[in-house]
């Protein structure tokens, strides 16, 4: 088995190298620098990049190795994992991310796994399937998956990486909480993780896990699953008033069983819903407007400082977020012509 390293001459390349031979038997590992990598005079059944090695835009060497080698899987290897982009070079064309940070022992795992599915997998779809329709997310983790992780063990990854507990990821998935462990068991060691910690910081940065957060952060009742460890149960009666246009923006509310109108601009709300942002998170924060309970109602309560924490800790909310204020600008735009 021939292996391609690419990375600047030196003694880092050297441990590399010696460590990559590791990978099974009758391993020959051939070294170049980057700007070489491109005349390679051998057919290599894997090539790993040491992206920080590379001048300019390491995604360019990418997708040409991938052109040129293109039955050969790519492994960008790096030590941060926000520089490159790990999007871009997921574009580009790259099988699997390994950080410089993994002991010699899960890193030689992870690449036999990469090595495993290039021998088991059917040729994987050049195009990037379109993020519309049900089940489009699976799609596209299907075909870019480089840790052999099903549908499953993506979503519940996902919800993993949003901080849940197994029993809230076990309520947001409908099942049962041995479930959620049994996906958990098999999950660390296609990572090459030992722990949950380890595992998410993985997860986060997988462009799969990403997309199926993205898809999740649309859906608002999913937004209960994950914001209700943070949340406050409350119940108002009848008629009460949750706050008044010009009050200070101090809490948000998610309606887990009424009806909730504003009456100043006749728009009401129900089961399911968050409202209170705009108070929040604009300049202002203030109300713009009155809430009122239409019947009784019982609601989870956020605090404005902890909406503000979860909204830079959690992509997923400010995501969410930000989409919720857009819309109900533009409804009240439309609403004032």
């Amino acid at each position: 088995m021939r292996i391609l390293l690419v990375a600047q001459a030196g003694l880092v390349a050297d441990g590399l190298a010696r460590s990559l031979a590791q990978i099974g038997k009758d391993v020959q590992v051939v070294s170049c620098e980057p700007r070489q990598a491109l005349d390679a005079q051998f057919l290599p059944h894997l090539i790993v990049v040491d992206v920080e090695a590379v001048a300019g835009q390491p995604s360019q060497l990418i997708a040409q190795l991938k052109e040129r080698f293109s039955y050969a899987p790519v492994v960008a290897l790096a030590g941060d994992l926000e520089e490159p982009s790990f999007a871009e070079l997921m574009e580009a064309g790259i099988t699997a991310y390994l950080p410089k940070s993994y002991r010699e022992t899960q890193s030689l795992t992870m690449l036999r796994e990469v090595l495993r599915e290039r021998c088991a997998a059917p040729v994987r779809p050049a195009h990037r399937p379109s993020l519309d329709g049900a089940s489009s997310s699976h799609a596209y983790a299907a075909s870019r998956n480089a840790y052999g992780l099903t549908e499953a063990e993506l979503e519940t990854l996902s919800l993993l990486c949003q901080g849940l507990t197994n029993l809230d990821i076990a309520k947001a998935r409908h099942c049962k909480e041995g479930t959620v462990k049994a996906h958990l068991h098999k999950i660390y060691p296609k990572l090459s993780v030992a722990n949950r910690s380890q595992a998410i910081r993985v997860g986060q940065r997988l462009d799969e896990v990403r997309c199926i957060d993205k898809q999740r952060a649309g859906r608002e009742t999913s937004l209960r699953y994950w914001l209700l460890p943070h949340m406050k149960p409350e119940s108002k009666r009848q008629g009460e008033l949750l706050f008044r246009k010009g009050d200070p923006g101090q809490t948000m509310y998610f309606i887990q069983k009424g009806r909730i109108v504003l009456p100043e601009i006749g728009v009401e709300m129900t089961d399911g819903e968050l409202f209170g942002e705009i108070g929040i998170f604009t300049p202002e924060q203030t109300r713009t407007c009155t809430a009122r309970c239409e019947t009784d109602t019982k609601l989870f309560s956020l605090t404005a400082d902890q909406a503000e924490r979860l909204f830079f800790e959690y992509p997923q909310f400010a995501y969410h977020i930000t989409q919720l204020i857009a819309g109900r600008l533009r409804a009240d735009s439309m609403r004032s012509r």
